[in-house]
Order: C-alpha cells, then sequence, then structure tokens
C-alpha cells in the first residue's frame, strides 16, 4: 500500500483460459480458498486440487496433500458444446473450496471439495482421512466452509450447499471427534447453507450464514434465532468475531458487509436469562475527535455509517417496567462520582443506550433558555482516558459494570496536556452552563412581565416595569443577541466557537486561547454581577408596587416556558 507495487503469489502462474482443467498440472476453483493460520500469520494456505502452505509470504509453496477431490475425469475434461467452448476457469471442478486450521492444534487442519470430499490432517499433512461417508449428507455436495472450534481441537462446523442440484435443504453438521462422527445441526434453519462457525468466547453460541440471511443459536445448533434485527433477507457467505473489538461482521453476496457492534450480550445472555436485571460488560471505548470535514480525507471517506461513539452499553430486563418507571443509567467515575445520567430503552429483552464520553456541566435548569433554546443537553467535556463504572438501575433493582476509556492510540499527549485540556475545557462548559441560565433566568422574567404588563393601570408601576425590561434587554444582548443584531458582546457564540476550537484537540489549548478565556470570563462577570444587580435590587421593588396594587409577583426562578419556533 505504500509503494502501490503488486506482487503475484500464485503457487502456480496460471496460463491463459480456453483449455479444460484436466490440461492443468493443478486446478483451481473461480473462488479459490486462501487461509491465514490462526496460531502463525506468517503461514499461508491456498487450495487447488492440492493442498498449498507457504511460510515466507508466497515466496515459496510447499504441496502438503494428494489430490484431495474426487478427480473425476468426466468432470475436469473441455466444457462446452459444439459451436462454443465455455473455458473461463470459472468451470473447473474437482477442487479444494473450503479450508480451516485448528486454533488449538495447529497440525489439525480440514479441507472441503465442491464435489463432496470432506478430508481432514492430524498430523500437519502427512497424512490425510476422508470422512465424508462419516456424514450421512448427499454424495457430491458442495463444501462452502469449514470452521474448526476454538476451544477444541477435534470439533468442527461444516456447511454443504446442494442448490446446484435444485436441493434448497439447509445442511450443516458438527463433529466433536475429528469427523469420526457427525451431528446434523441444520434444524430451524432457513435457506441453503453458506458456512457456520462458532463465537470466540462461547462455544455455544454458534452463527450460521445462509442464503436467507444469518442465525444464531445458544445451544450450539439445537435451536437457531433470526439474527438479521431488521437487515432484509440476504445471502451471508462469510463472517468473523473481531477478536480485539468483539463484533460480528458479515459479508454478503453483492449486498455489502454489516457489523453488529459487540456481540457481548449474545455470549453472556444464557446466564442473564435467570435474573430479572442484567448489564454487560462494555467492551472498551475509545475517546477519539470523529471527523468533522470529510474534504480533507479524500479516499478514506466512510460509506456507511460509523457505530456510536462513546461507550455502547448492553443490558437485560426480564420484562418491561410498568407505566411511570424506566431505567436510569449512571455514569460514575472510579472513585464513585456521578458523571452523566441517562435514561436508557426499556423494552423487554436485550436494550442498549450509548454514552458520548461526555460528563454533566450544567444542572437541568441551566441548559435552557436564549434565543436559540440553548445548548440544552447539560453535556460537557470529554471525560479523559481512565477506568469508568455503569450503574442501571431497572425493575427495582439496581446492577454495575466497569470499563475502560481509552485515548484514541493515534494521539500522543501527556498526561499534563490532557489533565490542561479537561481543566480549561470545563472552564468554558462552566460558563457557558451560567450563561444558559441567566438567559434562562431572563426569559422566565420578560415572560411573566408580558402576561401581567396589560394588567398593570398605574403609570409608576408600568414605568419601573418598563425600565427592568431595558436593563434586561441591555443584559440580553451582551450575553446573546438577535442574529439580525449582531453588534453587541455577543459572549455566548463567541464562547461557542472558542469551545469549538478547543474541545476538538486533545491537548494544552494555545497560548491565544488562554488569554481569551480569561478575557471571557472576565467579561461574563461583570454580565452576571449586572444581572444579579436587577434581580435582586431592582425586581424586589417592582414586586412590592405589583403587590400593592394587587397584582401577581414575578419569580426570578420561575420555568421560563420552551421557545416559540420563531425565537
Amino acid at each position: 500500500m505504500r509503494t502501490t507495487e503488486e506482487r503475484f503469489i500464485h503457487p502456480y502462474p496460471v496460463g491463459p483460459a480456453g483449455a479444460g482443467a484436466n490440461m492443468e498440472k493443478y486446478r483451481f476453483n473461480w473462488n479459490s480458498p486462501a487461509l491465514m493460520s490462526p496460531s502463525n500469520p506468517d503461514v499461508l494456505y491456498y487450495g487447488s486440487n492440492v493442498l498449498f502452505k507457504s511460510k515466507d509470504a508466497g515466496e515459496t509453496w510447499t504441496i502438503i496433500s494428494p489430490d484431495l477431490s474426487t478427480n473425476d475425469p468426466d468432470k475436469i475434461k473441455l466444457s462446452g458444446g459444439e459451436i462454443s467452448l465455455d473455458n473461463t476457469r470459472a468451470e473447473f471442478h474437482c477442487t479444494i473450496t473450503a479450508i480451516a486450521e485448528s486454533p488449538r492444534n495447529p497440525q489439525v487442519v480440514w479441507a472441503g471439495t465442491d464435489d463432496g470430499n470432506v478430508q481432514i490432517t492430524t498430523d500437519g499433512g502427512a497424512k490425510w482421512t476422508n470422512v465424508v461417508r462419516n456424514i450421512g449428507a448427499p454424495p457430491n455436495s458442495w463444501v462452502p466452509s469449514i470452521k474448526a472450534s476454538n476451544q477444541d481441537a477435534g470439533s468442527a462446523y461444516l456447511a454443504m450447499d446442494r442448490h446446484m442440484s435444485n436441493d434448497m435443504t439447509p445442511y450443516a453438521f458438527l463433529t466433536t471427534d475429528y469427523g469420526k462422527t457427525w451431528t446434523n445441526i441444520a434444524n430451524g434453519l432457513t435457506g441453503y447453507v453458506h458456512i457456520v462457525m462458532e463465537d470466540l468466547k462461547n462455544p455455544n453460541l454458534l452463527y450460521a450464514g445462509t442464503e436467507f440471511g444469518i442465525f444464531a443459536s445458544f445451544d450450539r445448533g439445537g435451536h437457531w434465532t433470526d439474527l438479521r434485527l431488521g437487515l432484509p433477507h440476504l445471502s451471508v457467505v462469510d463472517m468473523v468475531v473481531h477478536p480485539r473489538d468483539n463484533d460480528l461482521v458479515i459479508a454478503t453476496h453483492a449486498r455489502g458487509f454489516y457489523i453488529l457492534d459487540d456481540v457481548t450480550p449474545l455470549q453472556q445472555l444464557p446466564k442473564a436469562l435467570d435474573r430479572r436485571v442484567a448489564v454487560f460488560k462494555p467492551m472498551r471505548a475509545t475517546r477519539y475527535v470523529p471527523a468533522s470535514d470529510t474534504s480533507v480525507l479524500g479516499n478514506r471517506v466512510w460509506v456507511a455509517p460509523n457505530k456510536p461513539y462513546g461507550s455502547v452499553i448492553s443490558y437485560y430486563l426480564a420484562s418491561r417496567p410498568s407505566q411511570g418507571e424506566g431505567v436510569s443509567v449512571t455514569i460514575l467515575s472510579s472513585d464513585g462520582h456521578t458523571l452523566r445520567s441517562m435514561t436508557g430503552p426499556s423494552n423487554a429483552g436485550l436494550n442498549r443506550a450509548v454514552w458520548d464520553l461526555r460528563e454533566n456541566i450544567c444542572a437541568a435548569s441551566e441548559t435552557g433558555g436564549g434565543r436559540r433554546g440553548g445548548r440544552g443537553t447539560g453535556a460537557g467535556p470529554r471525560v479523559l482516558p481512565g477506568d469508568y463504572r455503569v450503574h442501571l438501575q431497572a425493575l427495582g433493582e439496581t446492577v454495575e459494570e466497569t470499563f475502560t476509556v481509552r485515548l484514541d492510540p493515534r494521539v500522543h499527549a501527556s498526561d499534563a496536556d490532557l489533565n490542561a485540556y479537561y481543566a480549561l475545557v470545563k472552564r468554558l462548559y462552566g460558563m457557558q452552563c451560567f450563561i444558559d441560565g441567566a438567559l434562562g433566568k431572563i426569559s422566565s422574567i420578560n415572560s411573566q412581565m408580558s402576561a401581567i404588563t396589560p394588567k398593570i393601570t398605574a403609570e409608576e408601576i408600568k414605568s419601573l416595569a418598563a425600565e427592568l425590561r431595558k436593563q434586561l434587554d441591555a443584559i440580553e444582548v451582551d450575553l446573546e443577541p438577535h442574529p439580525n443584531d449582531p453588534e453587541h458582546l455577543n459572549l455566548r457564540r463567541r464562547l461557542t466557537w472558542l469551545v469549538d476550537q478547543v474541545q476538538n484537540y486533545s491537548g494544552r489549548p494555545t497560548q491565544a486561547q488562554l488569554e481569551w478565556i480569561a478575557i471571557f470570563e472576565s467579561q461574563l462577570k461583570k454580565v452576571l454581577l449586572d444581572l444579579n444587580t436587577v434581580v435582586e435590587n431592582r425586581l424586589p421593588t417592582l414586586n412590592e408596587r405589583l403587590k400593592g396594587a394587587g397584582l401577581s409577583t414575578i419569580s426570578p426562578n420561575r420555568a421560563a416556558p420552551p421557545p416559540r419556533p420563531d425565537q
């Protein structure tokens, strides 16, 4: 990828198409299987009618098997009719189509062919045994995949496909004794089977890809559950559980790749079924800055949505909470300090909530107000890398789990710089909280005054009310003026601009940014003092006059109504 050069490492440089398979030294399927050893990434396997093995990235290849196919001469001769031959190499038959090496023992290698053979070696290729007669499947069945067990060297999962012979029956089998005996595990599957495999962590959890979708079994093939989760019926031809991220990745025929993020709930679901509430340990989350401008990414632009940013929290509920109850999800620091509180989905069964790695800074009463309704979330800076806890309350029970947040591995910021970032961004968000709280207070007072002004008859009280509103308006435009009248202090929008600059870099702000943080703090302190003077000194005077006139008084703490769409 660095030089854009290519090196062909095919073990047998294939000549031009046009001749029959019987004219070739080796026969290769149109989709010849290649396998990187699960125990040694320097070892590669490649299938023809024999099995090739390389230990040097394809520089040299060793044949480690005899012809593993039936080598039926009627199936490898010239193809086509008298008018037009049909030899593009896609027609080559009697070839290996599936390879598997046991993760538990690299000497155990499986091979399946397109003409019905299932072969195994337990000594690295010195001796091979054809176990197809032990399976009980119809003869000459295509073998699209064999998957060795992650837990046991003698166990493997076999898919067979006979749709080319107009047999749409699902065929899936399990062996636990190196192929001596096989169990049919296809009951409950729909569509002919492309692949069956075992989960990386739970050997009783199996996944099957068929022509109609993806299925999961929690009892090693005894029963199957449709796992499409909203996907259409599509052909699933391959899959893998990512060993680091624990995501289930499926490959489809002409429909792209799909990823089921973090299959921990599936792996641990059987143990959770006897409990009313269970939270599954979240996978490690990565704290990174999402790309905000795709123009700089060139050909690295993603064309599909990423997984939700943050920590994905999965939990199980035996039943749906009754009306009026819900699910409370609280994120705590390792020492028990509450960082974020959320309401999670409350369906019976598996549920997921996502924490965006931000902590609450503003109180709920401080997040509204302003001409645009405030930021409205109460979320503050991204937390630092470290250990965290998720605390879940539902159905009268409380459960907890721990998890880790790591720094983007591409970012190399010192602890001192990260701590400086955190402290300063927290100051900026705190200033926004004060602004939102002040705007909410102003909005509440103005709303109450608008409701009571038509009822005021005394000119003195009218004058006091008008003067108070004028003072509040002057403060409001310093905090957040109308977009059509922007030439004021405009602290809120200037501060938001600075927050967006500072928070997207995982390190110490620049000297200029530090200076402006101090400037904004000084300016905001003065504006808030002015508001405090109006609320504590001048509003009580107006309230005394209103009370004397038998009118309702104005409360600075009363919640403001939500802004109208035109505000």
